[in-house]
């Protein structure tokens, strides 16, 4: 019996394989695991929509260059002792997701991304500049079958992420033509993952020739 939270490989052949995941049913995080502590100034007011959290800034700017530079010079934010992040397109519980992922807490007992909040996270670790959470998040999408493949590979050039650019190019060539074939219509001769394909496929008919 597959229990939450494991992932099986089945094969119909060599090449055929697919993977079940059974996902374990997390509950909401309504606790703050970032809150405010008795240091001057401390307090550091999150926006998003009608909704605000009070945070740690002492500890996000422990996490984030991108707070630690907003805190540190004479920005708007550190003025404020707030930030809005309304054109993320993330709500108040997605963003909580975020801050349990890099809270104290997690340090001690990692939380790892899951299908459906891989992609905010990845978003907010961007953003947020975290790049150990951001590289959580790409080891997670190299084998996460839940989101489409072609989904997934338009997230390489935008979110610069190296190791999966790696994983298509480590690719059979067979399967990687079969790829670029299908999804032609879909990618961007800009792309560097798509240009890097390209030149892979052409040396390997020189190769043959």
């Amino acid at each position: 019996m597959i229990k939450a939270g494991e992932a099986f490989r089945f094969y119909v052949n060599s090449l055929c394989s697919f993977v079940i995941r059974i996902l374990k049913k997390r509950k909401k995080c309504a606790e703050n695991l970032c809150p405010t502590i008795s240091l001057p100034d401390d307090q550091f007011t999150v926006h998003i929509g009608e909704k605000k959290i009070d945070l740690s800034s002492h500890f996000l700017m422990s996490v984030s260059p991108v707070i630690n530079r907003m805190l540190s010079v004479e920005m708007k934010e550190k003025q404020q002792r707030s930030l809005t992040l309304d054109e993320l397109g993330v709500d108040m519980e997605q963003f909580m997701e975020f801050v349990e992922a890099i809270s104290a807490t997690a340090i001690h007992k990692p939380i790892l991304p899951n299908p459906q909040n891989v992609l905010v996270l990845l978003k907010l670790a961007d953003y947020f500049q975290v790049d150990w959470l951001k590289s959580r998040c790409e080891a997670h999408l190299i084998n996460c079958p839940e989101i489409p493949l072609m989904d997934r590979f338009l997230l390489i050039d935008h979110y610069r992420l190296g190791n999966f650019k790696n994983y298509f190019l480590n690719l059979a060539v067979d399967k990687l033509r079969a790829f670029y074939k299908a999804n032609r219509d879909q990618l961007s001769p800009g792309q560097s993952a798509v240009t890097a394909i390209v030149w892979k496929l052409d040396k390997s008919k020189m190769d043959k020739n």
